[in-house]
């Protein structure tokens, strides 16, 4: 006969803990992330598109800027589709959505060297950029 300390072990069952809690860590990052990009979003300025006849080497990236402060930058660039130009795609920062109307003048400044004079010697060492004139057009 089998004596008491020779009996088989008994395994008793508890209800596994419920650690619902730990879920609260990633769906708090998600909810974090989602307020970043709502926020970005939101203070994204305008997209404008400017023809041009001729892109003189200007490349995605590019500033755009007006009286010598950065007020946009160049997104995209393709050739209209009768071949006849450019369509440079440019995002405006919000606080320079006002060139954004009729009467706008946009040209790429490149370096110049002609019978009339020198200009345009900064992008000797940066890459050609847009620049604009306000116009005084509808929005």
């Amino acid at each position: 006969m089998p004596e008491a300390d020779d009996a088989l072990p008994v395994t008793t069952m508890q209800p596994a803990r419920r650690t619902w809690w730990v879920w609260l860590i990633p769906l708090a990052a998600v909810v974090f992330v989602g307020v970043l990009v709502a926020q970005s979003v939101m203070r994204r300025g305008p997209l404008i598109v400017v023809t041009m006849i001729d892109g003189h080497g200007l490349k995605v990236g590019a500033p755009l800027l007006c009286r010598g402060i950065v007020v946009g930058e160049v997104e995209r660039i393709a050739l209209q589709s009768d071949l006849t130009g450019i369509e440079a795609q440019v995002r405006l920062a919000p606080d320079a959505a006002g060139l954004a109307r009729g009467g706008s003048r946009f040209w790429v400044v490149r370096a110049r060297f002609d019978l009339t004079g020198v200009g345009g010697l900064d992008t000797i060492v940066r890459p050609n950029y847009l620049a604009v004139i306000p116009g005084r057009g509808p929005a």
